[in-house]
């Protein structure tokens, strides 16, 4: 047995060493991961930062977007209320100018008095109406405010299109009575002009 207390006392310190020199190698070890997961915490963070800020902006995209579009919805709204008004506008000065131009082509043809004219008459009066139930609304619901358009405002979209649809329908309807007038006039003057005796 003194060759195992002998193997003993010389193998113990030398454990002893080991122990000591193994407790130093992994505390380095745990400060090489400490490091490391300080310099991987540092790297999420600005992960975090990173993805933090892209949102962030992507918000900021999103919301001038939405506030881009509405303003186009807002500009095609307007300029539609503006070509009603001047449609409407255009109406009021057309009516006279229409009415003493189809008269006085239906009594150059002898119908003043005749079915002729008392069709004109109801014409005049269903664009009148017209005119009326485009008014209507024109002004109980334009002009719209940018504040108040949003994406649900495309209802108003469409109804002002419909308006200056309806409008400009009666503008050319007007349109056409003037020039059915005035070939009438053109064809009058050319007989006339026509049945006169050429001096030579």
């Amino acid at each position: 047995m003194p060759g195992a207390i002998f193997l003993a006392g010389s193998v113990g310190p030398l454990a002893l060493v080991w122990v000591v020199l193994s407790f130093f190698l992994q505390g380095n070890e745990l400060r090489n991961s400490i490091k490391s997961l300080d310099m991987q915490t540092e790297e999420l963070k600005q992960s975090v930062r990173a993805q933090s800020d892209l949102a962030k902006s992507s918000s900021e995209q999103i919301e001038f977007q939405a506030r881009t579009r509405d303003a186009d919805l807002w500009l095609e709204i307007r300029k539609a209320e503006l070509d009603v008004r001047n449609n409407l506008l255009m109406i009021d000065r057309l009516l006279p100018v229409v009415k003493r131009s189809r008269m006085g082509a239906l009594a150059a043809r002898g119908m003043a008095n005749s079915g002729a004219r008392e069709q004109f008459e109801s014409d005049l009066l269903k664009i009148k109406e017209g005119v009326n139930q485009i008014d209507a609304p024109l002004n109980s619901k334009f002009p719209v405010s940018l504040s108040e358009i949003s994406i649900e405002s495309v209802h108003h979209a469409a109804l002002i299109y419909d308006l200056n649809a309806n409008s400009s329908f009666l503008v050319g309807q007007l349109n056409e009575y003037l020039e059915e007038d005035k070939v009438e006039a053109d064809r009058r003057y050319q007989e006339a002009h026509q049945k006169r005796p050429h001096n030579s």
